[in-house]
């Protein structure tokens, strides 16, 4: 889109690109924050690398400031953008159910559900409150989230194998121990192959 001025001493209409209303903003910025730096500017008047260093300072604070807010502003339309998308016409409880149906047991992970998370701040919090999406308690996967964010929900323990240390199999067990009641299934993979144990006939020991 062009933007057009008067030229005053000709009385012409001017051709006014982005670029050109860019340079003034970004001078504008560079200025104010020269005013805001002004004390920490050298006061020797030989200092001139010293000077140049300063501005140089000055302008990437105006940068910093310049990108922060476009993007913020990206973010903004990124938002309006998916809030227009028709899966997100549906209701919060309908998306996590359809989330919960095409999550794969076999390669869950919480890798996976914080990139189904990041499509949009709809879908983060529509993820991180569904219960249902966070019933595999993994030893390498944040089982402390797992325990927490399933709620009431039955979950699956799954080992991964019996080569871990020593301290990370009984930091594994403190946390999903406490709510063994929960534990739907108890699963160990050795070499190439998974041991399922239903929890009927797991004994815990004190």
């Amino acid at each position: 889109m062009e933007t057009f001025v008067i030229d005053r001493p000709s009385g012409k209409l001017e051709d006014v690109g982005a670029s050109t209303i860019a340079e003034s903003a970004v001078d504008a910025v560079i200025d104010a924050k020269r005013s805001e730096m002004k004390s920490t500017r050298p006061s020797s008047e030989s200092a001139a690398l010293l000077d140049v260093d300063w501005e140089m300072d000055v302008v990437a604070a105006a940068n910093r400031l310049l990108s922060d807010i476009l993007a913020l502003r990206v973010a903004a339309l990124r938002r309006q953008r998916n809030a227009m998308l028709p899966i997100n016409k549906l209701p919060a409880e309908l998306i996590g159910r359809i989330l919960s149906a095409l999550v794969d047991p076999m390669t869950w992970s919480v890798s996976m559900l914080s990139s189904l998370a990041s499509v949009c701040s709809r879908w983060w919090r529509i993820i991180v409150s569904t219960p249902s999406l966070w019933t595999i308690a993994k030893m390498a996967e944040r089982p402390d989230l797992v325990v927490e964010k399933s709620k009431a929900l039955l979950f699956k323990v799954h080992e991964g194998n019996w080569y871990h240390s020593e301290g990370a199999m009984r930091h594994f067990a403190n946390v999903v121990g406490p709510d063994a009641r929960r534990w739907q299934s108890l699963s160990s993979k050795r070499a190439s192959s998974t041991t399922y144990f239903p929890i009927s006939t797991i004994r815990f020991f004190g």
